[in-house]
């Protein structure tokens, strides 16, 4: 869907809107018959009918869970050699691996529209859009208080967004304030976000946004043995009524020279949300690896390794959602590009080959 369709959609569910307030409670007595008396003893009768064309709502469902094996996603970020342009950049990645991915994933700031044109583009590309809300500001760094936002001061910008989404008709999921065990307390406590994150959940609800899926993301680290943050990540749930999917950020960082495999990185965070959310489908909304340049190829096998277990040990994971991006954060290269190296960009093309990631919208 072109942005101009997504335009054309929005004003056509707003017309749509208007049509059905206009409609009559007792929709068959303007189509009831009326007679005509005749003039004549020789005139025929003759009838009038109305007739009101249906008003035809478009039926909004949320993205599918897959009841096997599991969506193929990715974020495509910046970096060295690859166009500024979101929809060039991502047909690039698409070439480069011989597929189209399931998921395409973007990132906003508080106030930022939504949606886009970058989700039009991925639903073009036969993709399920996915948009992260962030409660701060890029380019200020500044953060929006989780108090403030379930308080209802900023109403107007989720309705806004919540009506937009809803006019877009697609499916999309939609992740707000991702990790918040690493934002307290900037933001506010636990019990902020929840509040916070129940109330965005309540506007959407009331503006009849229902083809959205809402993600609640965590880091796969707040849940390994000595992280400080399990507590943290635990008290930030918002209740199985008003999430989705249960999502953790899987990465490993290489530091200090110890290298994780993607079984360990994930699985303690796996057995806390299959364990005590069975019912709910699990997700990597982002997850990577950088490269040890002392061991090539070591990256490639990471990739291997993750499609194995994810398909075997990790069944219950059913969207993977790549973090496409070399990022500079606290003076520290954390690349975690697709192509860091030729035989990485094999290996990731290989994944998307599997049966397991063959799940389309």
């Amino acid at each position: 869907m072109t942005p101009t369709t997504w335009t054309r959609a929005i004003a056509c569910s707003a017309a749509l809107g208007l049509l059905a307030v206009g409609c009559t409670s007792n929709p068959r007595s303007s189509a009831s018959p009326r007679r005509v008396a005749p003039t004549t003893a020789a005139a025929t009768t003759t009838s009038a009918t109305t007739t009101t064309p249906p008003v035809v709502v478009p039926v909004l469902r949320p993205p599918t869970v897959p009841t096997t094996g599991a969506y193929f996603g990715i974020w495509r970020g910046p970096g060295p050699g690859r166009s500024l342009d979101d929809t060039t950049s991502l047909h690039a990645a698409q070439d480069a691996i011989g597929r189209h991915f399931a998921i395409v994933h973007h990132y906003y700031e508080w106030d930022a529209p939504v949606p886009t044109a970058a989700e039009s583009d991925a639903e073009a590309a036969g993709a399920i859009p996915m948009v992260s809300i962030c409660a701060c500001h890029f380019g200020s760094q500044s953060v929006v208080r989780w108090a403030r936002i379930a308080a209802g001061t900023d109403d107007a910008y989720l309705s806004t967004i919540a009506r937009s989404i809803a006019a877009a008709t697609t499916p999309m999921f939609l992740v707000f304030d991702a990790e918040p065990e690493t934002n307290m307390p900037s933001r506010g406590t636990a019990a902020d976000y929840v509040a916070a994150w129940r109330h965005v959940v309540a506007v959407f609800r009331a503006e009849h946004a229902s083809n959205v899926a809402f993600v609640w993301a965590t880091t796969t680290w707040a849940f390994t043995s000595g992280s400080d943050a399990t507590a943290r990540a635990m008290a930030a749930y918002p209740g199985d009524d008003v999430v989705d999917w249960i999502g953790a950020d899987a990465y490993n960082y290489f530091d200090h020279g110890v290298w994780n495999t993607f079984a360990n990185t994930i699985a303690p965070w796996y057995s806390w949300a299959s364990g005590a959310h069975p019912h709910k489908p699990l997700m990597l909304p982002e997850w990577g690896t950088k490269e040890d340049r002392g061991s090539p190829g070591r990256k490639a096998a990471w990739i291997t390794d993750a499609g194995h277990v994810l398909a075997t040990t990790f069944s219950a994971v059913h969207a993977v959602v790549y973090f496409d991006e070399r990022k500079v954060e606290h003076a520290t290269v954390n690349d975690w590009r697709i192509d860091t190296s030729p035989s990485a960009q094999q290996a990731f093309a290989v994944l998307g080959t599997q049966p397991w990631f063959a799940n389309q919208p």
